[in-house]
């Protein structure tokens, strides 16, 4: 044992892996957790790979949420954790966060929406309401959390504060890749073609739509190009629901 720990990912394709229950009990004789994520077709995939569908995302829920409980009588955890695009596609909430056990998949799309949610919570517990707010913000997100977005947007309006909700369409590779980490600056571009900004408004993105090192889009446009383009200050921000809660004060 060199004291190495893994966390594990498969990434569902209809069709093509179906023995993922089975590859999910051989791997956890040696890792800690997996990941089951939808395989993200892009306009220039393999054009034999079949979609999650929302029937397809419902039987998922139904198996893998056997397989926990079993996990839990015999490793008391329930080591196998689905993505939450999967429940999105379903239509159906997610998962309670004590069901997440520690997050420690969240990298992969895990909890992701429900670990930023209890931050949120936690940040507003010391918000104050403002008689004037500085700035029209808009969050600008992907359509896989677009309606997590509408829906707290109502909370913040309520706590005073002010904020708007912007789901954009991935253009750039396809409109079946809806997560925020993907969207370009071509595809913010084309979502806000024809508006006007006000002097006072404020775009707010996640720092995972930019590459890792550097202020630049997966479509290579620079996020100053980007602010050039549109015509307005656009903030970025840790994927934290703290954070984001500070900027919308600030």
């Amino acid at each position: 044992n060199s004291g190495i720990v893994v966390h594990a990912q498969i990434v569902y394709c209809p069709t093509y892996n179906e023995d993922y229950q089975k590859t999910i009990q051989d791997l956890s004789q040696y890792c800690m957790s997996v990941a089951i994520v939808p395989v993200g077709l892009t306009n220039d995939c393999n054009k034999d790979l079949h979609p999650v569908t929302k029937e397809i995302a419902c039987r998922l829920i139904a198996e893998i949420g056997v397989l926990q409980q079993q996990f839990l009588e015999t490793q008391k955890r329930r080591f196998a954790y689905l993505a939450d695009e999967i429940y999105v596609t379903a239509g159906v909430a997610l998962p309670n966060p004590l069901e997440y056990d520690h997050f420690e998949q969240t990298g992969n799309g895990v909890g992701l929406m429900a670990q930023f949610d209890i931050e949120v919570q936690d940040a507003l517990q010391n918000v104050t309401a403002q008689k004037t707010p500085p700035y029209k913000y808009t969050i600008v997100t992907g359509m896989a959390s677009y309606q997590y977005f509408c829906d707290l947007q109502k909370r913040l309006v309520q706590r005073g504060l002010s904020v708007e909700v912007k789901g954009v369409v991935n253009h750039y590779f396809g409109n079946r890749v809806t997560v925020a980490g993907l969207v370009t600056g071509s595809d913010i571009v084309k979502a806000y073609e024809g508006h006007t900004f006000d002097k006072n408004e404020r775009l707010l993105l996640p720092k995972n739509m930019l590459k890792e090192f550097g202020d630049v889009f997966l479509d290579d446009m620079s996020l100053q190009q980007l602010q050039d383009l549109l015509g307005v200050q656009i903030e970025m921000v840790q994927v934290d629901g703290h954070a984001l809660i500070e900027k919308l004060q600030s």
